[in-house]
Parts: structure tokens; C-alpha cells; sequence
């Protein structure tokens, strides 16, 4: 799925206004997110070269069609045959005036690097980071809308994957029939590979799905989204406790955690708003955990940008320096994981907007609804 030309080159327009700000001569863009950001081309094999007054479409013989289909309003170079990518940019850098080009550095390997340096001679390269992800991090209309479809999609899944535990499952069935219920509602796949946590794996934070078979006395930890046709996704996590029918004892160990981590969560869901620094977001579910004596469990930053990638260029975190601006959207996602007995994670994606934010995820986030008796 493509959106309307005009939105492309709003995004183009952008840009270009970027790089005469930033007295770039060009830029070649090659991490694949990033041109389809700019175009809408969604094939594994392109480049796009833009300067403030022209932008070029390099791909190969393979996509002549599918480029016409998605971006028919772009100049394109189809590659010859015998020629590499580098020998098309090469053979058109000869035909302009330009001495200079910042390249995606944080994405290109040393090796297409050094071939760049080989091939690409009288050029200077510009290692650049961040020019495209910069415009990323702000959200226009169609992207939300986009993003709003996937949360939709993957919270009609959860229901069904919930509605469907039963005791003796394991972690591959319990995945097998949520990503089957998000491509049943309309995903193209998944946002990311799925994580199904059963007790002691849900103290990993990026556990794989095996063969632990869900009790009547388990944690659950589900981590997950849907990835539409436009690329764009969701990423929502959800921590459950099983309990026998009729049993209405939670272990208090468990109880304090959960509660922790959802305290946590809400309190800097609450702070989100325009110009506020994300480090400070970070601090303060990092404070409140910390306070509740499991400072020491919780080693990941707080949250992330998404979009067209499950991990884009807004983080909160201690670290980060970035203040949040209305059209960022982030996931905000404190946990606790205790290894040897469980963790717990809550994880939801959130709206910056002009006054505050609006949280785009819906799943029920307290403890006894997150109760599931079997």
C-alpha cells in the first residue's frame, strides 16, 4: 500500500528544506525504511538521491513495474544489467556538478562503505546520521491512521488468543494462534517476532516462544503487534497471571511487582506531553521502581519510537537528550524481571499531542483483569 503522491512529497519537500539548513550538497539515501518513507517503493533493492532541487529513484530491472505502480510521480534510473548500484550512482554523479554526498552511515556496512570509496572517486563522503529518521520521529496524518489500524488489528487478536488459553498449551501454540488471528483481521505479519513468556522465561525480556506449557498457576508475558500492508506497526505488551477456577489468592509477590510496574507505567504516561525532556519520562518510572526495591530489574529504557520499524529514532531514556514534540509516537514499557521466578511488562503506545497525549492502545492493564482463571 502506497499513499497519495502528494503526501511523498510533502515528506520530499521536508527534506530538501533539511538539507539546506544543514549546507548538504545531497544526500544518498539507502536504508530501505527511508525511501519508502519518501516514496512509498516497499522493494529490497533501491536508492534515492536527493539534492534541494532534484530527486532520483536508482532500483533495478526487477521493480520497473512495481515502481510505476508505487511512485510513478519520481524520476527513476533502472540499472543496466552488468552494472552494480554503485556503478549506476557512479555513472550519474559524472553527469552533475556535485563534489560532495552525505551517506546513511548509520545503517551502511564498512564494506558498501569501502566500495563506495572505490568507486565513487573525486566524491567526498559525508558520514550523516539521522537526516531522514529526524522527519520520521513526527507523525503526519496518514501514518497515525495507519498505526491506529494496527493497534485495532492486534488488540481484536489478543481477544481471541485470551478467549483461547487453556492449560497445557505452550508458548508456540499460544503465539501460533495470535499471529494467526492478526492475519485473519487484515495484518500483513507481525511488527516483530512475537514474544510468548511462560513463568520463568517472563524474566527474559526478549524470550523466544518454546515448549513451556502454560498451569493454572502461571505468568504470562506476551509481547507483539501488527504489521499492516504500509509497513507501518504497533508493539503492545501484555503481562498475565493464570489462577484455578474459583481461586481468588494472588501471591503477594507477584501482586507487588505487577503493581509496580503498572504504577510506573501510568505515572509517565501522565507526564508525556509537548517540550518535555524524555529522560526525565525515564526517570520517572525508573524512580518508582527503584523505590519499590527492584531498581536493579529493570535495564532497559522506557520506551521507543515506531513506525515503519518496531525501533525508530525517539528514545526515552536515561541517556536520551530529545524533548518530546506533538506527532511523536512512542511506547512506553517499564518491566521488572526477576530471574529464576518471572517478570512483568505493561507496554503501551502512546500519541504526543498539543496538549498532553492519547494513549492508542486499549488492552485492560490492571491486575485483576489481567486475571485469567482456568
Amino acid at each position: 500500500m502506497s499513499f497519495a503522491p502528494s503526501t511523498y512529497l510533502k515528506r520530499r519537500t521536508r527534506l530538501q528544506k533539511s538539507l539546506r539548513s544543514k549546507q548538504l550538497k545531497a544526500i544518498l539515501v539507502t536504508h530501505l525504511p527511508n525511501i519508502r518513507y519518501l516514496t512509498g517503493f516497499s522493494g529490497s533493492s533501491a536508492a534515492l538521491l536527493v539534492t534541494p532541487t532534484r530527486v532520483l529513484l536508482m532500483s533495478d530491472g526487477r521493480y520497473t513495474t512495481q515502481i510505476r505502480q508505487e511512485c510513478s510521480d519520481l524520476d527513476v534510473e533502472i540499472r543496466k544489467t552488468e552494472e552494480t548500484l554503485l556503478d549506476l550512482i557512479n555513472r550519474l554523479f559524472k553527469t552533475t556538478d556535485l563534489t560532495s554526498l552525505a551517506i546513511e552511515s548509520a545503517t551502511l556496512t564498512v564494506e558498501y562503505y569501502l566500495s563506495m570509496q572505490e568507486k565513487l572517486t573525486g566524491i567526498e563522503l559525508k558520514p550523516s546520521h539521522g537526516v531522514v529518521e529526524e522527519l520520521r520521529m513526527i507523525k503526519d496524518a496518514d501514518e497515525l491512521a495507519e498505526i491506529k489500524d494496527s493497534v485495532y488489528i492486534a488488540e481484536r487478536a489478543f481477544a481471541v488468543m485470551r478467549s483461547s488459553l487453556r492449560v497445557g498449551m505452550t508458548e508456540l501454540d499460544i503465539r501460533n494462534i495470535l499471529e494467526h488471528a492478526m492475519n485473519t483481521f487484515g495484518a500483513e505479519g507481525t511488527s516483530f517476532e512475537t514474544i510468548v513468556a511462560i513463568d520463568q522465561q517472563s524474566a527474559l525480556p526478549h524470550a523466544k516462544p518454546g515448549k513451556n506449557v502454560l498451569s493454572n498457576n502461571s505468568i504470562l508475558l506476551i509481547d507483539y503487534g501488527a504489521r499492516l500492508k504500509s509497513g507501518y506497526r504497533c508493539d503492545i505488551t501484555r503481562t498475565m497471571v493464570t489462577r484455578p477456577a474459583g481461586s481468588t489468592n494472588i501471591p503477594s509477590k507477584f501482586e507487588k511487582v505487577y503493581n509496580t510496574v503498572l504504577n510506573a507505567e501510568q505515572s509517565a504516561i501522565a507526564a508525556l506531553k509537548p517540550d518535555a525532556k524524555a529522560a526525565d519520562i525515564d526517570f520517572i518510572a525508573r524512580d518508582l521502581i527503584g523505590k519499590a526495591g527492584f531498581g536493579k530489574n529493570f535495564g532497559h529504557g522506557l520506551g521507543h519510537g515506531f513506525g515503519l520499524e518496531v525501533h525508530e529514532a525517539l528514545r526515552l531514556s536515561s541517556t536520551s537528550k530529545q524533548e518530546l514534540q506533538p506527532g511523536m509516537v512512542v511506547t512506553v514499557e517499564p518491566g521488572i524481571y526477576l530471574e529464576g521466578y518471572g517478570g512483568v511488562r505493561i507496554e503501551d503506545d502512546v500519541l504526543i499531542t498539543k496538549t498532553g497525549c492519547e494513549v492508542l492502545t486499549s488492552l485492560p492493564r490492571t491486575l485483576p483483569e489481567n486475571t485469567i482463571y482456568l
